[in-house]
């Protein structure tokens, strides 16, 4: 985990290994792109206990440091650097432990617009955006003084076009976060358990998405529902309709490296197997 601190910002952030009890942090979710990001490897990694100054940091993991400094949380989790990655057994434990890494978090901030770590969270926004009036014919005296905007900003109609969605890895961490904030070139969108929601309003809260059907196979396995006859044959024939669901969706998007292919599900998969749907075996 990262140590940003929250009060005393002129210390530069540091790698921990021993976090002191149960904290909150932070994670974030974003491309590495053609070049990879600053990472710590076993030679470098005493150096990063000691501190990671900012000027050699790229621009989004100085963002997501600001904002998680902002909200007044100590610690963030970034893969590159909290993943030792030239070391084989540091890089699998961490990738067997994604579904907790990110279901812990407190939120995870993701650079969906971005195609590398050097563009950052933030962007220059369009402030001029060009809206149809809807309108319906209503057969009332009174006129009608205001009117509902049809057409929605690019980044709720075209979501699965940004680069960071189209990746398996942060597919996989989309699902397993319990809260995200996504950094698009026009606006925030906030994703959590119970609300979708963007700036211009166009996205609404849905309990038909991927992504809120598995959150919610997931809840009803818990122990409070077990042995409730009634919730398990509610909940249990959805489980394999959602499962084929995610392996079709995670398909269609691309790696890097094609050695990570079960590593970058085995979180979820690992989920599933928590909720009754057997053991999973991979390899």
């Amino acid at each position: 985990m990262i140590y940003v601190g929250c009060s005393d910002k002129s210390l530069p952030p540091r790698l921990c290994e021993n976090i002191p009890g149960w904290v909150n942090y932070t994670t974030l979710s974003h491309c590495w792109g053609s070049h990879s990001p600053l990472t710590t490897t076993a030679a470098t990694l005493s150096a990063r206990k000691m501190g990671i100054p900012l000027d050699t940091m790229p621009q989004t993991f100085r963002d997501a440091i600001r904002l998680t400094q902002y909200l007044e949380v100590e610690y963030l989790w970034i893969d590159s650097l909290c993943i030792v990655q030239d070391d084989d057994s540091d890089w699998t434990h961490e990738a067997e432990r994604m579904g907790q890494i990110y279901g812990s978090s407190c939120l995870t901030i993701a650079a969906v617009s971005a195609q590398d770590a050097t563009q950052g969270l933030f962007s220059d926004r369009n402030t001029s955006h060009e809206a149809n009036i809807q309108s319906y014919p209503i057969f009332i005296r009174k006129a009608i003084d205001h009117l509902p905007f049809q057409k929605p900003l690019a980044s709720s109609r075209e979501v699965n076009k940004f680069p960071l969605l189209n990746r398996k890895w942060c597919f996989q961490e989309c699902l397993l976060s319990q809260r995200i904030i996504n950094y698009t070139a026009d606006e925030m969108v906030w994703q959590c358990q119970s609300l979708d929601h963007c700036e211009c309003g166009h996205l609404r809260t849905s309990t038909s998405t991927l992504r809120s059907r598995f959150t919610r196979v997931l809840k009803y396995q818990k122990p409070s529902f077990k042995y409730n006859p009634i919730w398990r044959d509610a909940v249990a024939p959805n489980i394999w309709t959602i499962w084929r669901e995610i392996t079709v969706q995670y398909s269609t998007r691309v790696l890097t490296r094609e050695t990570d292919m079960l590593p970058a599900i085995a979180g979820v998969a690992s989920e599933f197997a928590k909720a009754g749907a057997g053991r999973y075996v991979a390899g």
